[in-house]
């Protein structure tokens, strides 16, 4: 890893989102016992599984990289999204953030994640599911 005027510079990110998939993708990182992410070619892979949740004992790693990239993954194999460019006019990537969930009554406290919405229109807003029911509604047995 290279510095340059203080900012670090990391492997970017590679999103393998299922095909139709559309809705909330939350990436929740640091939680032992989960597998970690994989780096090929410069790039942590993230094949999100089909719930739209993916939890990893791999840290969050903050810095500077290339652009992410986006794909679609079914049993046919890996195609590229129409947009790749999470801010362009056709895009199917609405919102990206990342931050520390801090999910009341949950075992797993204080976790990093990144979270964007996936949809071929802007219909499906980011704030429709805030993070922490959405983590919830797929991993209860987190929470007491």
């Amino acid at each position: 890893m290279s510095s340059f005027l203080g900012c670090s510079y990391v492997n970017s990110s590679r999103f393998l989102i299922p095909e139709g998939y559309q809705g909330l993708i939350v990436i929740e990182f640091g939680l032992k016992g989960e597998p970690e992410i994989q780096v090929e070619d410069g790039y942590h892979i993230f094949r999100i599984p089909e719930s739209g949740l993916l939890q990893t004992s791999s840290n969050f790693v903050y810095g500077t990289s290339k652009p992410f990239q986006y794909y679609y993954y079914s049993s046919t194999g890996i195609k590229d999204f129409k947009s790749l460019d999470a801010y362009s006019e056709a895009k199917e990537i609405w919102y990206h953030e990342n931050g520390i969930s801090e999910c009341r009554n949950r075992i797993k406290q204080h976790t990093q994640f990144i979270a964007f919405v996936v949809s071929l229109d802007n219909t499906l807003v980011p704030q429709s599911e805030d993070v922490c029911a959405f983590i919830k509604r797929h991993d209860p047995g987190s929470f007491n």
